[in-house]
């Protein structure tokens, strides 16, 4: 669980809240109350004749009943602003508008925040006032972040950004920066989030603006989740030592957290450890219960990993009594779903009734919260749970409609979020093609009046020069003439290069786009079949027919992992073979206990795989990888599992997986091999027009020759 930085998020929200109404907030004389206050206001609008004050009176008396009567607040609104346009004050307007959408934020109204945020754009462009456009950009980006609706956040940031860079604003954009970048977390894009964290950062360190500490923990975050836990690491480094320097003990205990996540990924359990405590006690002494909370989720996901789920959930009840004291809904929402998660594993330790129910109770209202707030990732993640929870239960008709509100919401967040970022590609596509057939247009014309213009000189010349240079002068004019047709013939020839090269670039973008979303699609409904088979595995009492549910669960989490990795990189159609066989060991071994004493080995150079490749050979090493953790380490404590991938040719490879463990008995062939695991993995072998070979060596080895699919379409 990876720790994100709101602070600008936050931080600007407040900011700009005080800086629209600090003018607003009236403080009277020690003694005087609320109803005085309001009451000296009404005074004032019911005796001035001049509109000036009546408007900014309005404005006051709006501030003052948004925290009594929204409705009533809002009328008072209304009337500021219907005097601000009625004398066309455009810039105060602007505020007004800009004012109400934090009470529509909070009523949490997104049709009216949109409203007046479009009012407030409208009214700040009359004005020519560029400071206000970027803050309302921001702020309604910043509104709808909070909503999860993380592709129109982005939207809105990006027409911040470019405002900003127009009006070489660097607070504003290393903020900026910031937002797109943790926007681009949230929807799986963490190249895009690196790049945009990267730039605030960039920013920040040569205008030597405060907090860079927090750029460095975003920038930290966006390497974990690459894999590149070096970087990661030292980033951490960089933000702890500048809080340190600072005495921002808080930023020191968030950084000790997310080493501690780092470590956890690596499977480092005891480093993992060390840190999370080190967090959890600064915090206690720094008195911080967010904070605190947070730790102790970590916590709980390490013991959870371990497999002592009662003192994980202890540490999230200890986290549940911190958030519902001082923490937000949102954490609320996601604490529950811990309690849930918890419970529901418990529940299949001791085959007991009443963990199920807690997980049900749990799960409920976590799902009940997260659909009051709009949360829709949220209520998915809850969703998928309650519907195994039920069917656990006996409740197969609540247990599918929790699946079916599942599938509904997955469609829900992608579909829409993806086919409106498609949409406003094609808009902005074609706002540049009429741009550009308008410029030629434009330059054609100049270039006709420069060619009217040349022939009415030399018409002249012709009048005023002798006879005897006649000839010379109609051999210029040819000249020209050619030169002319020339320059237009390539000039048209160009532009419909440039056009058709736009038209390319557009389907391009939009096959990219789109494969994306299939990539996203396939995973999340393999991802739905799995869940099924694990509802499935729940009420069979043969172990054998579990065992066998449970490999086929395997083979389908390989597959989505594959497709989990395209869609996240902006090469859709490779992929990293290292960066693949690190993720799925670790998906693998998670299943079974005593996993962490097994060292993961893997050997590769930066070699890419097609995805007719990845999926046959995915499924191949999700079958060795299971055998090796199910089989290999029955008799010791540790060892390894290595596997390494070498190009031997062009097209051709060689992949061993091997083992330290007690191997396969001497007499093992396994072309005879009845076991469905194996015989997948000769299938799968030929399908890869390849062949695959086992022996002996201190544990079991097993060598697969395959061909990438340009090399096989060249052999058929």
């Amino acid at each position: 669980m990876k720790s994100l930085s709101f602070l600008w998020l936050n931080y600007h929200m407040i900011n700009m809240k005080i800086k629209l109404v600090l003018f607003l907030l009236f403080i009277g004389l020690e003694g005087f109350s609320q109803n005085q206050e309001m009451d000296s206001l009404y005074n004032v609008l019911q005796t001035t004749n001049n509109d000036s004050l009546k408007m900014e009176t309005c404005l006051k008396l709006g501030v003052q009943w948004e925290n009594i009567n929204s409705d009533t607040a809002l009328n008072y609104y209304q009337r500021a602003t219907a005097y601000a346009r009625n004398y066309q004050w455009w810039k105060r307007a602007g505020d007004i508008y800009l004012n109400q959408s934090f009470l529509f934020n909070t009523l949490r109204d997104s049709s009216s925040l949109k409203k007046v945020c479009d009012s407030a754009l409208f009214c700040y462009k009359k004005a020519d006032y560029l400071h206000g456009q970027i803050n309302t950009h921001l702020n309604y980006g910043t509104f709808i972040f909070n909503v999860e609706d993380f592709y129109a956040a982005i939207d809105a940031f990006e027409k911040a950004k470019a405002l900003a860079i127009n009006a070489e604003e660097p607070e504003f954009l290393a903020r900026i920066y910031n937002n797109i970048g943790l926007a681009y977390q949230y929807v799986d894009n963490y190249e895009k989030a690196l790049e945009n964290h990267l730039n605030g950062l960039k920013i920040k360190e040569e205008h030597q603006f405060a907090s860079v500490e927090y750029s460095y923990i975003n920038v930290a975050v966006a390497y974990h989740v690459l894999n590149d836990n070096k970087n990661a690491i030292t980033y951490y480094k960089k933000a702890k030592l500048i809080a340190q320097e600072k005495d921002k003990q808080s930023v020191v205990a968030l950084v000790w957290k997310n080493i501690g996540d780092v470590y956890f990924d690596l499977n480092k359990i005891d480093s993992s450890a060390y840190y999370f405590n080190q967090s959890i006690a600064l915090y206690k002494e720094l008195n911080l219960p967010d904070g605190l909370g947070n730790a102790y989720l970590s916590l709980a996901n390490l013991k959870k990993h371990q497999g002592d789920y009662s003192q994980a959930l202890s540490l999230v009840e200890q986290s549940l009594k911190l958030f519902k004291q001082h923490g937000n809904q949102k954490q609320l929402s996601f604490i529950y779903l811990s309690l849930a998660d918890i419970e529901q594993q418990l529940a299949k330790k001791s085959d007991s009734k009443t963990h199920l129910e807690k997980a049900k109770n749990w799960g409920e209202k976590g799902y009940a919260l997260a659909t009051a707030m709009g949360l829709k990732v949220r209520q998915n993640n809850i969703a998928r749970l309650l519907a195994e929870v039920y069917h656990s239960l006996g409740n197969d008709t609540k247990g599918f409609q929790y699946a079916q509100q599942a599938i509904q919401l997955t469609d829900s967040i992608f579909t829409t979020e993806k086919t409106e970022a498609v949409s406003r590609a094609m808009t902005e596509f074609e706002t540049e093609r009429k741009e550009l057939k308008i410029s030629l247009m434009t330059e054609e014309a100049k270039n006709k009046d420069l060619e009217l213009s040349k022939s009415e000189s030399e018409r002249k010349k012709q009048t005023n020069f002798l006879i005897t240079i006649g000839i010379v002068l109609i051999l210029s004019v040819g000249v020209i003439v050619i030169l002319v047709v020339f320059y237009r013939q390539k000039q048209q020839s160009n532009a419909l290069l440039k056009e058709h090269n736009l038209e390319i670039e557009k389907q391009n973008e939009e096959k990219a786009l789109l494969l994306k979303e299939i990539h996203h699609r396939v995973k999340n409904n393999l991802q739905v079949v799995s869940s099924l088979l694990d509802m499935q595995s729940m009420g069979l009492d043969n172990e054998a027919a579990k065992l066998a549910v449970n490999d086929g669960q395997n083979r389908v989490k390989a597959m989505a992992l594959i497709h989990e990795k395209l869609y996240q990189t902006d090469d859709i159609i490779h992929l990293n073979f290292k960066d693949y066989v690190i993720q799925l060991m670790r998906q693998i071994a998670a299943v079974y206990p005593g996993s962490q004493n097994i060292e993961q080995l893997v050997e590769a150079n930066d070699i890419q795989l097609d995805i007719d490749t990845a999926v046959p050979l995915g499924l191949i090493l999700s079958e060795l990888i299971t055998n090796g953790y199910k089989y290999a380490f029955k008799e010791q404590d540790a060892g390894f599992i290595k596997i390494r991938l070498q190009l031997e040719s062009a097209g051709q490879y060689i992949m061993t997986v091997a083992d330290n463990g007690s191997g396969l008995p001497n007499d093992f062939d396994i072309t005879k091999a009845k076991s469905l695991g194996l015989k997948l993995v000769r299938r799968l072998s030929k399908q890869l027009y390849g062949s695959v070979e086992y022996f002996n060596n201190g544990g079991a080895v097993f060598v697969i020759r395959f061909m990438d699919t340009i090399e096989r379409k060249t052999v058929e």
